[in-house]
C-alpha cells in the first residue's frame, strides 16, 4: 500500500491526486498552499480525476476570514473551482483583465474601489463586459439598490452555501448558452 502524501509540493501533487490513496491532512495542505502552484496542480488533478471542466472564479473581499471561508467551500466543491483572490476593486479589475475568470464573486464595501464601482467598470471594457458579477454586501441598505446597478446576482450576507453555490452554476449556466 502506497505511503499517504504528506506535503504536496510540485513534483508530487498530481502523483498525490492521481495515485488514488492521500489524506485529508495532505490535501488541505495542497489547497491551502501559499504556493499557487501546488494549488492550481492539486485542483487540476482533482478535476481531471473527477472528469468535469474546472472553472475560474475571482474572489474579491476585503474580509480574509471570509475570502478564506469562501475559497476552501469552492475548493473542495464538486465543480473544483479556481480561485483568484483580490481583496480591494482596483486589485479586481486588474486581475480580472489579466486573467478572464469565467465568474467574479465581489463585495460591495471595500478599500481603494467599492464593488459598484469595479462592477461598472468591469462592464464598461469590451474583454471583461461579458463576465458574469455576483455582487455581495452584510449591509441591508446597499442591499435595495443592487437593482439599479443590475449585477447578475446580488448575495445578502451572511448567505447559505448552497445560495452561494447556486448562485455560481447559475450564473455560469447563463454565460455558457449566451456564448453557444
Amino acid at each position: 500500500m502506497p505511503q499517504a502524501v504528506r506535503r504536496f509540493d510540485r513534483s508530487n501533487v498530481a502523483l498525490g491526486f492521481t495515485a488514488g490513496s492521500f489524506d485529508a491532512r495532505a490535501l488541505i495542505v495542497a489547497f491551502s498552499s501559499e504556493d499557487s502552484t501546488v494549488r492550481r496542480g492539486a485542483r487540476e488533478s482533482l478535476g481531471a480525476k473527477m472528469d468535469c471542466p474546472l472553472r475560474t472564479v475571482l474572489l474579491v473581499d476585503d474580509d480574509r476570514s471570509i475570502v478564506q471561508l469562501v475559497r476552501t467551500i469552492l475548493e473542495f466543491e464538486r465543480e473544483a473551482y479556481v480561485v483568484r483572490v483580490a481583496h480591494d476593486g482596483q486589485e479586481a479589475l486588474d486581475l480580472a483583465i489579466e486573467s478572464l475568470p469565467d465568474i467574479i464573486l465581489m463585495d460591495v464595501g471595500m478599500p481603494v474601489m467599492d464593488g459598484w464601482t469595479c462592477y461598472q467598470l468591469l462592464k464598461r471594457r469590451q474583454e471583461t463586459a461579458e463576465i458574469p458579477v455576483i455582487l455581495m454586501s452584510a449591509n441591508a441598505e446597499v442591499a435595495k439598490f443592487h437593482s439599479a446597478v443590475r449585477p447578475e446576482k446580488f448575495l445578502r450576507k451572511p448567505f447559505e452555501v448552497e445560495d452561494l453555490l447556486s448562485s455560481l452554476r447559475q450564473c455560469l449556466n447563463l454565460q455558457h448558452l449566451r456564448a453557444s
